[in-house]
């Protein structure tokens, strides 16, 4: 638990990194568009990508966190083992999706590598 602690603390703070290093972009395509007329090529499109990798790297540590939204609605009066081997179900589903993403963004960044 340890190691997947650390890992999901490295995910959240590059992530935090990744927040930061885009918003100082967006403050000089700003900046540069607003008094001398000059613009960063593709700002939009990096920041589209950085944040999209920024949320899919601070899921960790809100799973580790509990931090992630749980509609207990339906479940407020099942018991501790029902809720938890809920919670386990949730969790390998954020895990598949995950690993459905990650398969997907790999296929999609080799072929535009290739292209």
């Amino acid at each position: 638990m340890k190691l997947l602690s650390a890992l999901a603390r490295f995910c959240a703070i590059l992530a935090g990194l990744l927040m930061t290093a885009i918003t100082l972009v967006t403050c000089a395509s700003l900046i540069g568009r607003n008094t001398i007329g000059v613009t960063l090529q593709g700002d939009y499109e990096l920041t589209a990508v950085t944040a999209g990798a920024a949320v899919a790297l601070f899921l960790p540590w809100a799973q580790l966190r509990r931090g992630n939204i749980i509609v207990d609605f339906f479940t407020a009066k099942a018991s501790d083992a029902t809720n938890a081997r809920l919670d386990r179900l949730g969790a390998l589903i954020l895990a598949l999706c995950m690993a459905l993403l990650t398969w997907r963004t790999a296929v999609g960044g080799l072929a535009a590598w290739n292209s």
